[in-house]
């Protein structure tokens, strides 16, 4: 899925601030840091979904923000929420032990 915004956030005595990123039209992403650097720090993370969209359902334009077109998330609450997310990841210094994450919109 285009355009959904993914984020690491530390979990289990993770330090540090995570990471964000967006994924493109074949779903990858790149997680850059708080610094705009690539990566994360090795850790622990709960990995957090949304995707904005305007109440016609098109992306929030690049010029706006979410709140001043009346944006919502079409995902689950349950995918932006660090207490409830099913979705975790583990960072080491060989990787990301990454799977594949379906998720359901409205």
């Amino acid at each position: 899925a285009e355009g959904v915004s993914v984020t690491f956030f530390p979990a289990d005595g993770t330090s540090g601030n995570g990471g964000y990123g967006t994924t493109g039209s074949d779903g990858t992403f790149t997680l850059s840091n708080q610094m705009s650097s690539p990566g994360v720090p090795e850790g622990n993370y709960v990995v957090l979904f949304n995707k904005m969209r305007t109440s016609d359902g098109q992306p929030i334009p690049e010029d706006a923000m979410a709140a001043d077109v009346g944006a919502t998330n079409v995902l689950p609450p349950v995918y932006n929420n660090p207490e409830n997310t099913p979705f975790r990841v583990i960072v080491s210094s060989s990787g990301a032990n990454m799977e594949t994450y379906e998720l359901k919109s409205k």
